[in-house]
Protein backbone atom coordinates (compact mmCIF):
# COMPACT_ATOMS: atom_id res chain seq x y z
CA UNK A 1 0.00 0.00 0.00
CA UNK A 2 1.38 3.42 -0.93
CA UNK A 3 1.89 6.03 1.87
CA UNK A 4 1.67 8.99 -0.51
CA UNK A 5 -1.29 11.35 -0.19
CA UNK A 6 -2.51 12.89 -3.45
CA UNK A 7 -4.19 15.70 -1.47
CA UNK A 8 -0.95 17.24 -0.17
CA UNK A 9 0.49 18.45 -3.53
CA UNK A 10 -2.95 19.79 -4.48
CA UNK A 11 -3.27 21.76 -1.23
CA UNK A 12 0.25 23.10 -1.65
CA UNK A 13 -0.52 24.21 -5.20
CA UNK A 14 -3.72 25.95 -4.13
CA UNK A 15 -1.87 27.72 -1.30
CA UNK A 16 0.84 28.95 -3.68
CA UNK A 17 -1.75 30.23 -6.15
CA UNK A 18 -3.64 32.04 -3.36
CA UNK A 19 -0.44 33.60 -2.04
CA UNK A 20 0.60 34.75 -5.51
CA UNK A 21 -2.86 36.22 -6.16
CA UNK A 22 -2.82 38.15 -2.86
CA UNK A 23 0.69 39.45 -3.54
CA UNK A 24 -0.31 40.61 -7.00
CA UNK A 25 -3.39 42.40 -5.66
CA UNK A 26 -1.72 43.96 -2.59
CA UNK A 27 1.60 44.89 -4.16
CA UNK A 28 0.66 48.47 -5.16
CA UNK A 29 -0.60 49.30 -1.66
CA UNK A 30 1.33 50.84 1.21
CA UNK A 31 0.19 51.76 4.69
CA UNK A 32 1.98 54.18 6.93
CA UNK A 33 1.72 57.51 8.66
CA UNK A 34 2.53 61.20 8.38
CA UNK A 35 3.66 63.47 11.21
CA UNK A 36 4.49 67.14 10.81
CA UNK A 37 4.98 70.44 12.54
CA UNK A 38 3.31 73.49 11.06
CA UNK A 39 3.27 77.27 10.81
CA UNK A 40 -0.24 78.75 10.59
CA UNK A 41 -0.52 82.14 8.89
CA UNK A 42 -4.00 83.56 9.51
CA UNK A 43 -5.86 86.02 7.31
CA UNK A 44 -8.64 88.26 8.57
CA UNK A 45 -11.21 90.38 6.79
CA UNK A 46 -9.43 93.69 6.02
CA UNK A 47 -12.43 95.65 7.29
CA UNK A 48 -11.75 94.46 10.85
CA UNK A 49 -8.29 96.06 11.00
CA UNK A 50 -6.85 92.94 12.63
CA UNK A 51 -3.13 92.32 12.12
CA UNK A 52 -1.83 88.77 11.76
CA UNK A 53 0.10 86.80 14.35
CA UNK A 54 1.65 83.55 13.07
CA UNK A 55 0.94 80.44 15.11
CA UNK A 56 2.27 76.91 15.47
CA UNK A 57 0.87 73.43 15.67
CA UNK A 58 1.15 69.94 14.29
CA UNK A 59 -0.57 67.01 12.66
CA UNK A 60 -0.44 63.22 12.83
CA UNK A 61 -2.26 60.96 10.37
CA UNK A 62 -2.31 57.28 9.39
CA UNK A 63 -2.24 56.93 5.60
CA UNK A 64 -2.82 54.54 2.69
CA UNK A 65 -1.04 54.83 -0.65
CA UNK A 66 -1.80 53.17 -3.99
CA UNK A 67 0.83 53.09 -6.74
CA UNK A 68 -0.33 53.10 -10.37
CA UNK A 69 3.23 52.58 -11.56
CA UNK A 70 6.77 53.45 -10.44
CA UNK A 71 6.12 57.18 -10.86
CA UNK A 72 2.45 57.88 -10.20
CA UNK A 73 0.55 57.17 -6.98
CA UNK A 74 -2.37 58.36 -4.86
CA UNK A 75 -2.20 58.87 -1.10
CA UNK A 76 -4.98 59.48 1.37
CA UNK A 77 -4.97 60.03 5.11
CA UNK A 78 -7.25 60.77 8.04
CA UNK A 79 -5.62 62.62 10.91
CA UNK A 80 -5.71 65.00 13.85
CA UNK A 81 -4.39 68.56 13.68
CA UNK A 82 -3.86 71.15 16.41
CA UNK A 83 -3.42 74.79 15.39
CA UNK A 84 -2.69 78.07 17.17
CA UNK A 85 -2.95 81.49 15.52
CA UNK A 86 -4.07 84.98 16.37
CA UNK A 87 -4.30 88.68 15.68
CA UNK A 88 -4.40 92.17 17.17
CA UNK A 89 -6.58 95.21 16.62
CA UNK A 90 -7.18 98.64 18.11
CA UNK A 91 -10.75 99.14 19.28
CA UNK A 92 -12.15 102.19 21.09
CA UNK A 93 -8.79 103.14 22.55
CA UNK A 94 -7.80 99.60 23.59
CA UNK A 95 -5.54 97.02 21.99
CA UNK A 96 -7.34 93.69 21.65
CA UNK A 97 -5.30 90.51 21.27
CA UNK A 98 -7.03 87.36 20.05
CA UNK A 99 -5.20 84.04 20.59
CA UNK A 100 -7.04 81.21 18.85
CA UNK A 101 -6.68 77.44 19.11
CA UNK A 102 -8.37 74.94 16.80
CA UNK A 103 -8.56 71.16 16.64
CA UNK A 104 -9.43 69.42 13.39
CA UNK A 105 -10.19 65.97 12.04
CA UNK A 106 -8.38 66.14 8.69
CA UNK A 107 -9.13 64.34 5.42
CA UNK A 108 -6.55 64.56 2.63
CA UNK A 109 -6.14 63.06 -0.83
CA UNK A 110 -3.16 63.76 -3.09
CA UNK A 111 -1.70 62.64 -6.41
CA UNK A 112 2.07 62.06 -6.33
CA UNK A 113 4.68 62.02 -9.08
CA UNK A 114 8.20 60.65 -8.48
CA UNK A 115 10.48 62.71 -10.74
CA UNK A 116 13.46 60.68 -9.49
CA UNK A 117 13.29 57.41 -7.50
CA UNK A 118 14.07 59.18 -4.19
CA UNK A 119 11.94 62.31 -4.60
CA UNK A 120 8.37 63.20 -5.48
CA UNK A 121 5.99 66.13 -5.85
CA UNK A 122 2.36 66.07 -4.74
CA UNK A 123 -0.82 68.06 -5.29
CA UNK A 124 -4.19 67.44 -3.70
CA UNK A 125 -7.15 68.65 -1.68
CA UNK A 126 -7.92 68.68 2.02
CA UNK A 127 -11.04 68.99 4.12
CA UNK A 128 -10.85 69.79 7.84
CA UNK A 129 -13.71 69.01 10.21
CA UNK A 130 -13.58 71.72 12.88
CA UNK A 131 -13.85 69.83 16.17
CA UNK A 132 -13.19 72.82 18.39
CA UNK A 133 -12.14 76.45 17.93
CA UNK A 134 -11.68 78.81 20.85
CA UNK A 135 -10.39 82.35 21.28
CA UNK A 136 -8.73 83.90 24.31
CA UNK A 137 -9.30 87.64 24.09
CA UNK A 138 -7.17 90.12 26.00
CA UNK A 139 -7.83 93.86 26.03
CA UNK A 140 -6.04 96.71 27.74
CA UNK A 141 -7.78 97.48 31.02
CA UNK A 142 -10.12 94.47 30.88
CA UNK A 143 -10.05 90.89 32.20
CA UNK A 144 -9.21 88.12 29.75
CA UNK A 145 -12.12 86.14 28.31
CA UNK A 146 -12.19 82.79 26.52
CA UNK A 147 -15.04 81.77 24.22
CA UNK A 148 -15.81 79.34 21.41
CA UNK A 149 -15.98 80.59 17.83
CA UNK A 150 -19.69 80.87 17.15
CA UNK A 151 -19.27 80.83 13.38
CA UNK A 152 -16.74 78.01 13.02
CA UNK A 153 -16.61 76.32 9.62
CA UNK A 154 -15.11 73.19 8.06
CA UNK A 155 -12.50 74.55 5.63
CA UNK A 156 -11.33 73.17 2.28
CA UNK A 157 -7.69 73.49 1.18
CA UNK A 158 -5.54 72.99 -1.89
CA UNK A 159 -2.29 71.26 -0.95
CA UNK A 160 1.10 71.00 -2.65
CA UNK A 161 4.22 69.29 -1.35
CA UNK A 162 7.59 67.68 -1.87
CA UNK A 163 9.13 64.58 -0.36
CA UNK A 164 12.57 63.00 -0.29
CA UNK A 165 13.15 59.38 0.71
CA UNK A 166 16.09 58.96 3.06
CA UNK A 167 15.39 55.20 3.13
CA UNK A 168 12.93 53.11 1.09
CA UNK A 169 10.38 53.44 3.92
CA UNK A 170 11.10 56.88 5.43
CA UNK A 171 10.78 60.29 3.76
CA UNK A 172 11.22 63.92 4.78
CA UNK A 173 8.28 66.04 3.62
CA UNK A 174 7.48 69.73 3.14
CA UNK A 175 4.08 71.12 2.24
CA UNK A 176 1.89 74.15 1.74
CA UNK A 177 -1.88 74.48 2.18
CA UNK A 178 -3.88 77.31 0.63
CA UNK A 179 -7.41 77.89 1.95
CA UNK A 180 -10.42 77.75 -0.35
CA UNK A 181 -12.99 78.44 2.39
CA UNK A 182 -12.91 80.01 5.86
CA UNK A 183 -12.35 78.41 9.25
CA UNK A 184 -14.62 80.95 10.98
CA UNK A 185 -17.24 83.53 10.03
CA UNK A 186 -18.23 85.29 13.23
CA UNK A 187 -20.60 88.27 13.28
CA UNK A 188 -19.90 90.69 16.13
CA UNK A 189 -21.38 93.89 17.52
CA UNK A 190 -19.19 96.95 16.95
CA UNK A 191 -20.76 98.78 19.90
CA UNK A 192 -22.12 101.60 17.72
CA UNK A 193 -25.24 99.98 16.28
CA UNK A 194 -23.41 98.17 13.48
CA UNK A 195 -22.08 94.62 13.09
CA UNK A 196 -19.07 93.13 11.36
CA UNK A 197 -18.61 89.57 10.09
CA UNK A 198 -15.07 88.52 10.87
CA UNK A 199 -13.89 85.96 8.30
CA UNK A 200 -10.85 83.94 9.29
CA UNK A 201 -8.76 81.48 7.29
CA UNK A 202 -5.13 80.48 7.33
CA UNK A 203 -2.34 79.26 5.12
CA UNK A 204 -0.23 76.40 6.43
CA UNK A 205 3.45 75.54 5.91
CA UNK A 206 4.49 72.09 7.10
CA UNK A 207 7.70 70.12 7.63
CA UNK A 208 7.45 66.49 8.60
CA UNK A 209 8.35 62.84 8.30
CA UNK A 210 6.59 59.97 6.58
CA UNK A 211 6.79 56.22 7.13
CA UNK A 212 5.47 53.60 4.70
CA UNK A 213 5.18 49.85 4.81
CA UNK A 214 4.47 47.94 1.60
CA UNK A 215 1.81 45.25 1.79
Amino acid sequence: MSNSSPGVPLKRTISLIAFATMAAMAGPFKVGGDASGALFIPSFDPSTGITTEIGFGGKIAPAVEYAINDQFSFRGNVGYEYATYGGKQDFMGSTITDDATSQFLTLDLAAQYAFIPQAYAAIGVGYDINLSSKIKESATGFADTTFSMSGKKNPFFVTVGLGYKVTPDIAITAGYQFPITNVDEDTGDNGNGTTTTQKVNFQTITLGIRYDYGL
